[in-house]
């Protein structure tokens, strides 16, 4: 069930709240749609235990691989500050899904693909602290310019 979308338009972040982020649902899809960045930057999420007054920077066990159109080299990035999703690139937009299970049970468990100038990102991990109510995207440095982010809930 379509849960909430909303569209960037140079925004530092984008966040979903505990309006959406319930119980009701056992499973959630983050889509992304068209995303593009103002400084080429690793585009990732954070949780919030506290619906956004502060958001954690610990607890995570996040990988991301990639693999160029161009390329026989597989690259692979890990935080345990921040579940990195890809990298993003300020002439190509990009577009992915991210399934995120477990929300109110530990570990969280996130997995998820992105495209983008010919670039191919799978990125996984957990978040091992505590149960959540806000997951907030945004890039490291510079804003998302223009995209859109779709929340959906699954029911069991």
């Amino acid at each position: 069930m379509l849960l909430q979308t909303q569209n960037a338009s140079s925004s530092a972040s984008i966040a979903f709240n505990s309006t959406y982020i319930t119980s009701t649902y056992v499973s959630y899809v983050f889509a992304f749609s068209n995303l593009l960045c103002s400084s080429s930057s690793v585009f990732s999420a954070v949780v919030s235990v506290n619906n956004g007054s502060s958001y954690a920077s610990t607890g995570y066990l996040s990988g991301v691989f990639s693999l160029p159109y161009n390329s026989s080299t597989i690259t692979n990035a890990n935080s345990t500050s921040a579940w990195q999703l890809y990298t993003g690139n300020t002439s190509y937009t990009a577009g992915g899904v991210i399934f995120m299970t477990c929300l109110f049970e530990l570990p969280i468990n996130i997995t998820g693909t992105f495209s983008s100038a010919g670039s191919w990102y799978n990125c996984f991990g957990n978040y091992v602290n505590n149960v959540i109510t806000n997951v907030k995207f945004s890039f490291a440095s510079g804003n998302i310019t223009s995209g859109n982010i779709s929340l959906y809930g699954l029911v069991q």
